[in-house]
């Protein structure tokens, strides 16, 4: 019976998949809401982390405690990414604590698919 092994770059992309992933430059900071996404573009792995159910949903509270330590160390700008930031279940929330922080600037890396759904 062969062994199966996982590549090391599989292990990292598992792991950044399902866990709040940061990068802060200077004013800026962005905050990767995991790997879920609703399109399967043949360009970007998301999709397919999704697909094979790799990506996992991610807690709000730390989602919320990294934004509040970007802020606390003088970030001005913060960039939610994805897979599909709009999909996940604290988007709203994560939003709404950047404001209230006095982000001056709120970005937001998304396909648009979930701006058209009634109640979004």
């Amino acid at each position: 019976m062969a062994t199966r092994r996982t590549l090391p770059v599989l292990e990292s992309v598992r792991a950044e998949a399902t866990s709040v992933t940061t990068t802060g430059v200077g004013h800026q900071f962005e905050i990767q809401l995991g790997h879920l996404c609703n399109n399967r573009c043949v360009f970007c792995s998301s999709g397919q982390l999704s697909e094979w159910k790799v990506a996992r949903p991610i807690a709000l509270a730390p989602v919320v405690e990294a934004i509040d330590r970007a802020r606390a160390a003088g970030a001005r700008r913060v960039t939610f990414l994805g897979g599909e930031a709009t999909i996940h279940k604290g988007f709203h929330e994560a939003v709404a604590r950047a404001v209230a922080l006095g982000f001056e600037e709120v970005v937001i890396f998304t396909n648009g698919v979930m701006f058209p759904h009634p109640g979004f």
